[in-house]
């Protein structure tokens, strides 16, 4: 299996603010229980996260007990011709909540993104 090492970034909204990058992303769910992955994806990485913002904002609105959660994103710049297979790597490594319907492609291993750095900070001893 082919890998690739990917620099991860992180930010606490659904808003890419380099809206040309090309890659994949991952949004977590953040919230005093925990972090975990919602949806993994790729493509134009502020394009795509502008588009699910809208989405994560109504969920979190209007799903009980959502109050105390929020959404954030991790994302790493990866060429077009691998990002179909990271992604594929990444949902079946992250198994996000939502999203079943992931690239029929071979896998492509990479490093995962640590959870986000707000989680990690709030539950250090």
């Amino acid at each position: 299996m082919q890998q690739l090492y990917l620099e991860w970034k992180h930010q606490v909204t659904l808003h890419c603010a380099d809206t040309s990058a090309y890659g994949v992303y991952v949004i977590w769910k953040v919230s005093l229980l925990g972090a975990a992955a919602e949806y993994v994806g790729s493509g134009r990485i502020g394009e795509r996260l502008l588009e699910h913002s809208t989405k994560w904002a109504y969920i979190g609105n209007h799903v009980p007990n959502q109050f105390l959660s929020r959404y954030e994103a991790s994302y790493a710049n990866v060429h077009s011709e691998y990002a179909k297979g990271v992604e594929k790597f990444l949902a079946e490594s992250m198994m996000p909540e939502y999203g079943e319907r992931h690239p029929d492609v071979a896998e492509i291993a990479v490093n995962l993104p640590d959870t986000p750095p707000w989680y990690r900070e709030s539950t250090a001893s």
